[in-house]
């Protein structure tokens, strides 16, 4: 239920006539996961994927929509997130520094042969990017660095399995 409404949320977002799509990027990340619930602690890595939009009438805000892929050799997380960013330029170089919050789902998988499995429970982040711009023949790329700390937890069937822990991704991508 909650992915359903993410999606119809970024939906919204996304595909409303006064937005611009700004850009979409593919990365990869560590994440640390506090276990419990019959999960182990540890450092999962994945693969993100990312698409960006904004409100030119608007203050310096971006409207973020990520899937993440994490897995390590106990478990597997899937995330739907949308995120807002506040956007500033503090120096006088092709960089950008944003400062925002998530919203998301997520699906915490057992790869280790038992039965724990939850599905789409909420939980949120605070994050920090830095992006750097550059152009290669005619075209806007941009890679970034970003640091999430990120709070859910997911009840399963062997008790509660908690995903506080800090993200740490790098990306490079595309500006339309």
């Amino acid at each position: 239920m909650m992915y359903l409404m993410l999606t119809l949320g970024s939906v919204l977002v996304f595909f409303n006539p006064l937005a611009n799509f700004d850009g979409a990027s593919g990365g990869l990340g560590f994440s640390t996961f506090s276990g419990g619930g019959g999960v182990k602690s540890g450092t999962m890595t994945g693969l993100e994927g990312t698409v960006e939009s904004s409100y030119s009438k608007s203050p310096p805000l971006r409207y973020t929509l990520h899937y993440r892929q994490f897995s390590s050799s106990g478990a597997s997380l899937s995330q739907t997130v949308v995120g807002l960013d506040y956007l500033t330029q503090p120096f006088k170089q092709p960089m950008l520094i944003s400062y925002g919050f998530e919203l998301g789902s997520g699906d915490l998988r057992s790869t280790s042969g038992n039965s724990v499995s939850s599905i789409d429970r909420l939980g949120w982040s605070l994050r920090a990017e830095g992006r750097q711009y550059f152009e290669y023949e005619g075209h806007l790329l941009y890679a970034s660095a970003r640091s999430t700390l990120q709070f859910a937890s997911y009840p399963t069937s062997a008790g509660t399995a908690s995903g506080t822990g800090l993200a740490i991704s790098a990306s490079l991508g595309y500006s339309f």
